[in-house]
């Protein structure tokens, strides 16, 4: 049925998350598996940002490794991560990135501070405003790609580089990024089709919304069901006792 065709959709996401972990080393994927435990408000980047389809590539793009980020919930809890990783003695390297940070100047949001200020040319927006993510999660996400400004061309990117004043990243929708160094680097960011971390999260999102639709409406069946079961029974007994008055 429709409930458990969703439920294999959501297995199979989930089963290659594990494996794009595992990919990524085994202290990853071990924290993944004992995020509870850790008690540090752990959760992948990748399910606590969403981009338009169009954009999903983009962001993975500029991400870049931290698109496997954890985020955690401060500087303690990054203490725990650590600790808990050193005792597990798995190998490999994990990037953390805190919701909470006291040195909040950290977090440049120089994007939309230019934007504020009239500082971006006419075609050129900051790629944070174009992104979903909740106000818990803001601090972290601006502080990987707050500095990012779209611009809709190389030109345009190179031409707002020219006169930038904030150390912006300009990049374009296909993927190339003008760096505030004056480095260009070039090459297609992924196929809308080609799934990434982002897509996949999207996915599983859109599967596990569609799981509990669908088992709120087997509920509603199956209570639709009992109802009806039920007036039959009372219509059964009815019918019966009219009978038996009949009969006397």
């Amino acid at each position: 049925d429709a409930e458990r065709d969703v439920m294999g959709k959501i297995k199979g996401i989930e089963e290659v998350e594990r494996a794009s972990a595992a990919a990524s080393g085994p202290a990853l994927a071990w924290l993944l598996e004992h995020a509870g435990d850790v008690a540090a408000g752990l959760e992948p980047l990748s399910h606590a940002v969403s981009a338009s389809r169009g954009n999903e590539a983009l962001v993975e793009h500029l991400l870049g490794a931290d698109v496997a980020a954890l985020l955690v919930a401060d500087a303690d809890a990054a203490r725990r991560v650590s600790a808990a990783l050193g005792e597990s003695g798995q190998t490999g390297t994990v990037s953390l990135v805190m919701r909470k940070d006291v040195c909040e100047g950290a977090v440049a949001g120089a994007a939309q501070r230019a934007a504020d200020e009239g500082r971006l040319p006419h075609g050129c927006a900051p790629l944070a405003g174009q992104l979903s993510f909740s106000s818990a999660d803001s601090r972290a996400v601006v502080a990987l790609l707050g500095d990012v400004a779209v611009c809709e061309t190389l030109e345009e990117a190179l031409a707002a580089h020219a006169h930038d004043a904030f150390g912006l990243r300009f990049a374009t929708p296909e993927g190339a990024v003008v760096w505030p160094s004056g480095k260009v680097t070039l090459g297609a960011a992924a196929s809308v089709d080609e799934e990434g971390a982002l897509v996949r999260a999207r996915r599983l999102e859109e599967a596990r919304a569609h799981h509990a639709q669908a088992c709120a409406a087997c509920e509603e069946a199956a209570c639709a069901a009992a109802a009806a079961e039920e007036t039959l029974r009372a219509a059964q007994a009815e019918s019966m006792t009219a009978s038996q008055q009949s009969a006397q």
